[in-house]
């Protein structure tokens, strides 16, 4: 079983499915701490359910876009799990709002 966030990393790359599910228990918190504090200055703060929808989104992507090979430096993962999570709760108050113009119109 991985220890080091970098032996972590490479057995998910690896599709090592303990070290992804290691890897998701690691840093759930984290990421839904960033998704929570993205959102709740936007009107979709209070709503539970927009809020899972991007933290599962966030795991959907780094796993099927292989995000993680993106990163550069280890020392970084947390700062990179944050950036992602941010810019991806964003885009999904984008794509609601976009969503809510068009059906005003």
């Amino acid at each position: 079983m991985p220890e080091s966030d970098r032996e972590l990393i490479q057995g998910c790359l690896a599709g090592d499915k303990k070290a992804w599910d290691l890897f998701v228990g690691r840093f759930s918190n984290l990421i839904y701490w960033s998704v929570q504090k993205t959102l709740e200055k936007s009107p979709f703060g209070s709503k539970k359910d927009v809020r899972d929808d991007v933290f599962q989104e966030i795991f959907r992507r780094i796993l099927e876009n292989r995000e993680l090979e993106k990163l550069r430096d280890i020392r970084n993962l947390r700062q990179f799990l944050v950036l992602i999570s941010m810019h991806d709760a964003l885009d999904k108050i984008k794509s609601i709002r976009s969503q809510e113009a068009r059906y005003v119109s």
